[in-house]
């Protein structure tokens, strides 16, 4: 780097680096899908809004770590108070990754690494039970419509609602019995909401992780119902048409199905809580759990279904008991 580059480097503001940080996002990295909208979304309304007139050489955890918990307390655009934990700990996530970009690239920074950890509370799981999915089966079975075969889909796949909105025809392989995920769709913020006026636009692109793209083999029985159905690849699982439906629409559909059969309601992605957790009950082994879920990790598997009760700690203690302590006669 020359003298002129270093001693620009040193003056540049936050604004002028986060701006050249999103190009970095979106064109060098060639991203898609949810992350790089997201990215330039909160760093667009959030970080050049509250910090751009900083000098970047200025910037240290002391201010940041402030900066981070007053989001918490009062950081929503509309002023109707804190930004939640999640979207907090994005925020993080995004300094974290912009000043690794800063040092990289031989911006003047100061160390980052004792920005703060926002922990939250990790809501207990909700599922349908045994008679409830046994209603929704026998609905979605005896009433066959292209929405009701996507929703059954999602209850013995697993599918997130953006994977399901997105899939068409040419996503399912019939000869083989397997479920391809390629893709997701979302409304995400619309970087041209200034000039054409939307605030969002919807988006179908690869799925956030790499462990995301996967195979999924389907029962006989569900395969058998979609062959009755079956319709040209680029046709839309859940419309029956060219044109996909909206992942507020299906949640709609979805809530208005659970009142007419008199289920208590639920959001959708109850449906794959319901899945995972049926997998681990029935002896499923987390790893394969984990790669039909699509997780970035079988941690998170682990984490958020894999449970033992006490009977089954009970069992564990018994065996050990007798495997190690009690002698052989």
């Amino acid at each position: 780097m020359n003298r002129e580059d270093e001693n620009r480097n040193q003056t540049v503001t936050v604004h002028e680096f986060l701006e050249s940080y999103c190009r970095y996002l979106n064109e060098d990295l060639a991203l898609s899908g949810k992350s790089p909208a997201t990215y330039s979304y909160l760093i667009e309304k959030h970080l050049i809004h509250d910090l751009g007139e900083y000098q970047l050489s200025e910037l240290d955890s002391d201010i940041l770590n402030s900066y981070l918990k007053q989001k918490i307390s009062d950081g929503r655009l509309d002023n109707s108070g804190g930004l939640s934990p999640t979207t907090v700990s994005e925020l993080r996530t995004i300094l974290n990754s912009a000043f690794k970009y800063a040092k990289c690239n031989h911006y003047c920074v100061q160390d980052m690494n004792d920005l703060v950890h926002i922990s939250f509370h990790q809501p207990e799981i909700s599922i349908f039970n045994r008679e409830e999915t046994g209603k929704m089966v026998r609905y979605l079975t005896q009433h066959p419509t292209p929405y009701n075969s996507g929703v059954l889909l999602a209850l013995v796949s697993g599918i997130r609602i953006g994977e399901l909105c997105a899939l068409t025809w040419g996503d399912l392989n019939l000869d083989e019995g397997v479920l391809q995920i390629t893709k997701s769709l979302g409304r995400l913020p619309n970087p041209n909401a200034d000039t054409d006026g939307h605030r969002t636009h919807l988006v179908i692109a690869p799925p956030k992780t790499r462990n995301s793209i996967r195979s999924i083999p389907l029962p006989p029985e569900i395969l058998d119902l979609l062959r009755k159905q079956q319709q040209p690849p680029e046709v839309y699982l859940l419309t029956g048409r060219k044109k996909c439906m909206e992942p507020s629409s299906c949640s709609k559909r979805f809530r208005n199905m659970l009142k007419k059969l008199d289920i208590p309601a639920r959001n959708f992605h109850t449906l794959r809580h319901t899945f995972a957790t049926a997998c681990i009950r029935d002896g499923a082994d987390p790893k394969t759990v984990s790669m039909i879920l699509g997780h970035a990790s079988v941690n998170i598997t682990m984490m958020m279904y894999v449970h033992p009760s006490l009977e089954d700690k009970r069992r564990v203690m018994e065996q050990v008991y007798t495997h190690t302590y009690i002698p052989p006669s």
